[in-house]
């Protein structure tokens, strides 16, 4: 049954990566995203076009959200502490016994790689399988986001820095990654923050539940 639910569980994250190239690498797709997205979240938090920031801070907030519950429930985060506990005392074991030329232990700790390596594979599966999920909602408020701050007028684009300096959001490029519009930059400092809090928190409530039901 273990087997079957993961299988399940790893075609579906198959599925949603290869949606999420196509999505990513398909311009008819991503022009479809774009208008797709912009029927459901235009309504909800586009304002009229009236406060872009508001618009963007809010949609950042709903990708953060919505992110970090598919980490939190698709992530089992005592599991990953074990795992990395058990990881670190190992290699400080290894690393001990390689220090003092115990080479008894050294081999002996060597003929349990083969575990290692399987329980690190573990990690790393269960650390990607959230990725899929997060790009998929992720990469159609991205291009709805892309759609709506391009289609504002060029008033509403440009910004004004509390020291004076104006920038256009869409024309201007990020002083960190000259690539990006600035539109991205401003998007990620504003709700970079919030995935940390809200992440925090729900491993605050679920670790308190886990007490409760300990007692």
């Amino acid at each position: 049954m273990a087997e079957s639910k993961s299988g399940f569980s790893s075609m579906l994250m198959m599925f949603a990566f290869i949606l999420v190239i196509f999505m990513m690498f398909d311009p008819g797709l991503r022009t479809t995203t774009g208008k797709t997205m912009n029927y459901v979240l235009y309504p909800l938090i586009g304002f009229n076009n009236t406060y872009p920031i508001l618009t963007m801070f809010l949609a950042g907030l709903i990708l953060v959200g919505a992110s970090t519950i598919i980490r939190h429930v698709l992530i089992d985060q005592l599991k990953m502490a074990k795992i990395q506990k058990q990881m670190g005392a190992y290699q400080k074991e290894l690393r001990s016994a390689t220090l003092s030329q115990n080479m008894y232990r050294v081999k002996k700790l060597k003929e349990m790689q083969p575990e290692i390596m399987k329980v690190q594979a573990e990690m790393s599966t269960s650390q990607m399988k959230p990725m899929a999920f997060t790009m998929l909602i992720a990469i159609p408020i991205f291009l709805w986001l892309s759609t709506f701050v391009g289609s504002l007028p060029v008033s509403q684009q440009t910004m004004l820095m509390p020291w004076g300096e104006s920038f256009n959001m869409v024309h201007d490029k990020g002083p960190l990654f000259g690539w990006f519009p600035a539109w991205i930059i401003l998007y990620a400092f504003m709700t970079m923050p919030f995935g940390q809090v809200f992440q925090k928190l729900l491993k605050v409530v679920k670790y308190r539940k886990i007490l409760r039901e300990g007692k």
